[in-house]
């Protein structure tokens, strides 16, 4: 069985929280927020604690299993014609812990637009890159 300094530190990794960050939330050090990770137990008031610092439920983190909460965003691949590709596969399984599976299925959905987003920029400046070298081609005829 995951001990529960396991779980939050899991949860730390989802929400993009660093030790450092964690401890400021919480106004402790980043050397006791060390330790109370490696804890097998922490104390119903200090969870509490932690949890609304990170912005979860208590049984949010409780409920956390890596075997549960495996997520595959798919892939970013270069391909030949230099296109950005993101593989949208993805599997998750969950138990417990909706707030968690919300949060990250609306993160994956923003991650997704962003990325489309990127790629719109991406084929823009090759657009403007291409115009510019036909004009440097045409001066150099003359």
């Amino acid at each position: 069985m995951q001990h529960i300094g396991d779980k939050v530190r899991r949860m730390m990794a989802l929400k993009e929280v660093k030790q450092s960050d964690l401890a400021a939330r919480l106004n402790l050090s980043q050397q006791s927020i060390s330790r109370i990770l490696n804890k097998s137990k922490i104390e119903a008031d200090l969870m509490d604690q932690i949890a609304k610092a990170l912005e979860v439920e208590v049984e949010d983190i409780e409920s956390l299993d890596d075997r549960l909460a495996t997520v595959f965003y798919g892939s970013v691949t270069n391909t030949s014609n230099d296109n950005v590709v993101f593989g949208s596969q993805y599997d998750v399984t969950f138990e417990g812990g909706k707030g968690v599976m919300m949060e990250l299925v609306e993160r994956l959905i923003e991650l997704t637009r962003k990325l489309e987003e990127k790629n719109h920029e991406v084929n823009d400046l090759k657009e403007s890159r291409e115009k510019l070298q036909q004009e440097l081609n045409a001066l150099k005829k003359k």
